[in-house]
């Protein structure tokens, strides 16, 4: 994981490469605190879960070959028009 990356200061910026990131510093945020608990002895236990699919704008910044291979199959998941 690139923290420069993480904190913008890239050339480019892709919506796609900052997503990743971010749910990538959230599993290790969630690692990192799950040994903690468990080296204080506490019984709690921490889990990063994948969220499913979530309709949301992000794919507007894909290429339009790519949307129209996708939005057929967006369409069938999210039960959308």
């Amino acid at each position: 994981m690139s923290l420069i990356g993480f904190a913008f200061f890239r050339r480019s910026y892709s919506a796609h490469a900052s997503y990743a990131q971010s749910k990538l510093a959230l599993i290790m945020w969630t690692y990192l605190l799950d040994r903690t608990f468990q080296r204080l002895g506490n019984c709690i236990t921490c889990n990063a879960v994948h969220p499913g699919i979530v309709n949301t704008p992000l794919y507007r910044h894909i290429h339009w070959s790519i949307a129209l291979f996708l939005r057929p199959i967006a369409q069938h998941l999210f039960l959308v028009g």
